[in-house]
């Protein structure tokens, strides 16, 4: 049986880090009062607000990572199966392409 990960509020969040640095109160205090599941979670939540500030928790960072990478390129393996004949043509012509330019490379 899989356990039920609680979603913790923006504001719960942020009263957790302002008890932990400037209160001064111990993150297994902080985790009993606020009813927290582990006091780790109060140690995890400071050194986010530490690493970037007031939007630290702006954004939901849970679940899977996507595969596709900053510049829009995709991680993994290649593509091998195509939507349609003009993709894998030009696939296949990027390929070429590149492996004549490793050739070039190599014969340097």
């Amino acid at each position: 049986m899989s356990k039920v990960q609680k979603k913790y509020t923006k504001e719960t969040k942020l009263k957790a880090v302002d008890m932990y640095l400037n209160k001064h109160i111990g993150a297994n205090t902080i985790a009993k009062e606020l009813g927290l599941s582990e006091k780790k979670r109060v140690y995890d939540w400071v050194k986010k607000y530490q690493a970037e500030g007031d939007k630290a928790f702006d954004i939901e960072n849970r679940g899977k990572k996507s595969k596709i990478q900053a510049n829009g390129s995709r991680k993994g393996r290649p593509k091998t199966k195509f939507s349609s004949i003009e993709e894998e043509v030009e696939y296949l012509r990027m390929e070429n392409e590149f492996l004549k330019k490793l050739q070039a490379l190599i014969k340097e």
